[in-house]
């Protein structure tokens, strides 16, 4: 009688272990693994990092601030939106999440307070050798019920593919160095050919 108890509960006892494994094994795939091996055989656009816009007219002004990071085709971050009108001032924060698909991006934005009931969802394309994204961003206006349609221009101002986003930064020094060896190799090649006519 013993000896079946003693199976018994050896028996319980393997398939809690095997499964908490199998549970453990499953969560480590899908949530590192699974991603990383994605990741790497990922061979299109990269628009992760930080993305700027700002507007202003004779009646208002707003910044908008997106700060993305990409998994290959998916991607997730964080929006902020500060307004700034003649009758009112807000700042929205919102958690993004979005798909990356021939150089189109579509976000959808819901806000960080749960109180806040308005919510956006943008179609962008990828402009400028990949500094800029211009699209449209489609909110639900709280106020009149309805949807809101604005332009949504960002720009990515940190350095891509050796050149500033924004056209006006001086090279670095890794970029000048190469350039300025790239000179003197042609300027020393230049009197050897001369001398030998």
């Amino acid at each position: 009688m013993d000896h079946l108890l003693g199976e018994g509960v050896l028996g319980i006892v393997t398939g809690i272990l095997t499964t908490a494994i199998l549970f453990t094994l499953r969560a480590l795939w899908t949530s590192k693994l699974s991603p990383l091996i994605e990741a790497l055989r990922y061979r299109g656009l990269k628009v992760d990092g930080v993305w700027e816009g700002r507007h202003k007219d004779d009646k208002s002004q707003s910044e908008s601030r997106l700060s993305l990071k990409q998994r290959a085709h998916t991607m997730s971050g964080t929006f902020t939106f500060k307004y700034l009108g003649p009758d009112k001032e807000f700042t929205l924060d919102f958690d993004v999440t979005g798909v990356i698909w021939e150089g189109y991006l579509t976000l959808n934005f819901f806000p960080n307070d749960r109180r806040i009931t308005s919510c956006a969802t943008s179609l962008v394309k990828i402009r400028g050798g990949g500094s800029n994204m211009v699209g449209a961003f489609l909110f639900r206006n709280a106020e009149v019920e309805d949807v809101g349609v604005v332009p949504f221009n960002l720009r990515r101002y940190e350095r891509v593919a050796g050149f500033n986003a924004t056209g006006n930064a001086a090279p670095r020094a890794a970029e000048l160095g190469a350039t300025q060896a790239v000179h003197n190799t042609e300027e020393a090649a230049q009197p050897a050919a001369e001398q030998r006519d």
